[in-house]
């Protein structure tokens, strides 16, 4: 039984592209699909958390929008944060997947108790992973490892 995912944010719920506005916003692009299978999550009591290595109001309030409670934005060292999420709520790692799309995410990938990387990870974070999307980040990749968590935990069609 899966209790917990947790998933990088940029590259992995995002297309990887950042709009950079004169006066400094940022805009993200998140799909729509993708946040569809978190909310099925959300709803079967799968535990979800963003862990992003930038920070960003984007990630919070696309967060908030899904009702994502876990979100560590801007950190360096993701795995301490990953298992510190999990041992905080009392998730074993065996219950938990990550899912990611670069070499900062690799520690997380290889201590999850499933390590997802999306279809144009790098080829290093592919290697690290149990499993590889069929679909890109941010179009389709999350949607997958959803669909794939409701299967695993016998909620198909949630």
């Amino acid at each position: 039984m899966i209790r917990l995912v947790a998933m990088d944010v940029d590259g992995t719920l995002t297309d990887g592209g950042i709009y950079m506005g004169a006066s400094g916003e940022e805009l993200k692009r998140f799909g729509v699909r993708d946040g569809y299978g978190i909310a099925a999550l959300v709803d079967s009591g799968v535990e979800i958390a963003f862990i992003s290595g930038r920070s960003s109001e984007s990630t919070e309030r696309r967060a908030a929008e899904l009702g994502v409670k876990r979100v560590v934005n801007g950190t360096r060292d993701k795995l301490p944060a990953f298992i510190s999420i999990a041992e905080s709520m009392g998730i074993s790692r065996s219950e938990t997947v990550f899912i990611g799309d670069d070499i900062p995410d690799i520690p997380c990938i290889k201590w999850a108790g499933l390590g997802v990387a999306v279809a144009d990870a790098s080829e290093e974070t592919r290697r690290a992973a149990d499993m590889v999307t069929s679909s890109p980040g941010g179009r389709g990749a999350v949607r997958e490892v959803c669909e794939y968590v409701l299967r695993l935990n016998g909620r198909e069609g949630e």
